[in-house]
């Protein structure tokens, strides 16, 4: 079996899949508990499951596949220090990384039978915001593999910090992070989970709207710039309770100015738990 690891900027979530893609014994644990010794929690789940042959991770951030280098990590800069080659002669194992929104973007092409498509982006909205260009049937990584790190592109006046270094990045106005921030502020009587569900009549529903605004501009964006019609959504927030689902899909179609885009072909990601350690097993066993 394959060790699929989907580690989150919130949640990792490790199982054992097997050759038809089951799932066994998925686990999930805050990333920040075991970021600064994420070596043993790995090698413990190994010890308890002998039949794992390959372990394949997925990371927030910019990876090196070919070299097996962690170059940054913003919403979990611990693991930048994990030596994947060290651990991977401690286990005794091959170990494949790449960044975790492929891994979710592999798992939506099989689920979505979207495996025809040569041109497809996904936009995965949770703890950040990751983006996927896959381009003329396959992911374009870019000259250093940092390509579609599209929640740090800077915008021109921002000035909010973000994790990451910079200021202004499209995550301080487009990600968990930020909507955690809007709880905060304008809406900390009514728990998260209900956030859409219960701003409907508030006196602060604009900068609700606001948010899907910009994630739809960002979107269509991309769908100018790559002239792609067929996308995907997916993600821990456009799966909560609702969340507006049609003003995003409106949205982007009044931000789209090509008509040859419209309407575009959007897929919403179900997001299931084990979705991202499913997405790593797929790549393990695609290289077997």
């Amino acid at each position: 079996m394959i060790c699929g690891i989907d580690i989150g900027g919130t949640f990792t979530r490790i199982g054992a899949v097997d050759e038809t893609f089951t799932v066994h014994d998925l686990q999930r644990v805050k990333t920040s508990e075991i970021a600064d010794d994420f070596s043993a929690f790995l090698k413990a789940y190994v010890k308890t499951h002998p039949s794992i042959h390959r372990i394949v991770m997925g990371f927030p951030g910019v990876v090196n596949p070919q070299t097996h280098a962690i170059v940054k990590i913003p919403n979990q800069p611990a693991l930048e220090r994990l030596d994947i080659q060290a651990l991977g002669r401690a286990l005794n194992l091959p170990i494949d990384i790449d960044k975790d929104t492929y891994h979710l973007f592999r798992y939506d092409q099989r689920k979505g039978d979207l495996l025809n498509h040569l041109n497809l982006l996904g936009f995965y909205l949770g703890t950040g915001l990751g983006h996927v260009m896959y381009l003329n049937g396959q992911i374009h990584y870019g000259d250093d593999f940092a390509a579609a790190e599209l929640g740090h592109q800077a915008l021109k006046h921002g000035e909010k910090p973000c994790p990451c270094g910079l200021k202004g990045c499209f995550e301080t106005v487009v990600s968990g992070h930020y909507l955690a921030h809007l709880h905060e502020t304008y809406f900390k009587t009514v728990p998260f989970d209900d956030l859409f569900r219960q701003t409907v009549d508030s006196d602060h529903r604009d900068v609700i709207d606001t948010f899907v605004d910009d994630f739809a501009f960002i979107i269509a964006s991309q769908m100018h710039i790559l002239d792609v019609r067929h996308i995907i959504i997916g993600g821990g927030i456009p799966v909560m309770k609702d969340f507006p689902k049609v003003q995003l899909v409106d949205r982007i179609h009044v931000h789209l100015r090509k008509s040859h885009l419209i309407p575009a072909n959007i897929y919403f990601s179900e997001n299931p738990t084990e979705q991202g350690v499913i997405g790593a097993a797929i790549a393990g066993y695609e290289k077997e």
